[in-house]
């Protein structure tokens, strides 16, 4: 998976092209379906909103059984 891959070039060049947002629904509608680490990679650090994203999707992952 992308999430689990070594931080490269390549990786870097990759992952604009995937639609976060499309992972942020995908999260919501099937938490297990997204590991944590990989939904953590399309948010930014500095996003105050992602935090919120982020502490949303754990509770979805607890909610589920997934934690």
């Amino acid at each position: 998976m992308i999430a689990g891959a070594p931080e490269s070039e390549a990786k870097q060049l990759l992952l604009p092209y995937l639609k976060h947002l499309l992972f942020f629904q995908l999260a919501r509608l099937e938490p297990g379906s997204i590991s944590f680490e990989l939904f953590a990679t399309f948010c930014d650090p500095s996003n105050e909103d992602h935090d919120l994203e982020k502490l949303k999707f754990l509770c979805l992952l607890r909610k589920s059984g997934g934690l």
